[in-house]
C-alpha cells in the first residue's frame, strides 16, 4: 500500500490520495492498516467485508451489489433464505439476459468460496431450479385468499390482493405477478404506493 502510494503519489501529485483496502479472503482479518517506525508514519483504511451488514448490500438492489452481499455478515439471517433471495433477485433484475445472469452467478460461485457456502448455494440452485412458485403450497393458498376476497369485494380487487400478496410474501417481480394474473402493470404499481 506504501508503494502504491508513492506511485499514485508521483503521478497525480495536486491530489490527495485516500487508500482504502477491501478484504474479502477467507481468513479472519490479520493485516495491519499502518506502519510506524522510527522516520515513518503511514497508514490506510481496511474494510473488511465480514463484518458489514448484507443488508446494505441488499437494499441496493443492483445485481452487482447482490453479489457482494455473499461475502458480507448475514448477521441472524437463515444462509439459505438469504442465498435464495440473492438469486431470485438477480434473475428478477437480469430478465431474459441469461449471459449477464450467467455472469453474476458465476461471480456468485466464486465468491461463495470465500465464506464456505458452496454446499449451501448449490442446494438453493438446485431447489430454484426445480422448484415452480406456482406449486408451493403458499402461493396456493394466497391465490385463494385472494378469489375468496374477490368474491366479497369484487373480482378485481381480489386479483389486486392476490397481486400484492404474491409481490410482498414470494418477492416476484411486478412483471411476472401482473403477466400471471393477466393484470395491467401499471394498474398493479398504482396499488402498491
Amino acid at each position: 500500500m506504501l508503494r502504491y502510494y508513492t506511485d499514485i503519489k508521483q503521478r497525480f501529485n495536486t491530489l490527495p490520495v485516500y487508500q482504502y483496502l477491501v478484504y474479502i479472503g477467507k481468513p479472519k482479518l490479520s493485516m495491519k492498516s499502518k506502519i510506524v517506525e522510527s522516520s515513518l508514519k503511514f497508514s490506510y483504511n481496511i474494510i473488511d467485508m465480514h463484518t458489514i451488514d448484507c443488508q446494505k448490500f441488499i437494499s441496493m438492489d443492483k445485481p452487482d451489489a447482490l453479489v457482494l452481499a455473499i461475502l458480507c455478515d448475514f448477521k441472524d439471517r437463515d444462509e439459505k433464505d438469504v442465498i435464495t433471495y440473492i438469486i431470485t433477485r438477480l434473475r428478477e433484475l437480469t430478465k431474459d439476459n441469461t449471459h449477464q445472469l450467467g455472469k453474476y452467478m458465476l461471480a456468485l460461485e466464486e465468491l461463495s468460496t470465500n465464506r464456505n457456502l458452496q454446499k449451501t448455494l448449490e442446494e438453493v440452485e438446485r431447489m430454484l431450479r426445480d422448484m415452480k412458485i406456482e406449486e408451493l403450497p403458499g402461493y396456493k393458498i394466497a391465490l385463494e385468499r385472494g378469489e375468496e376476497r374477490g368474491v366479497k369485494m369484487g373480482l378485481s380487487q381480489g386479483i389486486i390482493e392476490t397481486a400484492i400478496t404474491m409481490i410482498n410474501r414470494f418477492k416476484l417481480s411486478v412483471e411476472d405477478v401482473a403477466k400471471e394474473l393477466n393484470i395491467s402493470i401499471d394498474e398493479l404499481k398504482k396499488h402498491l404506493k
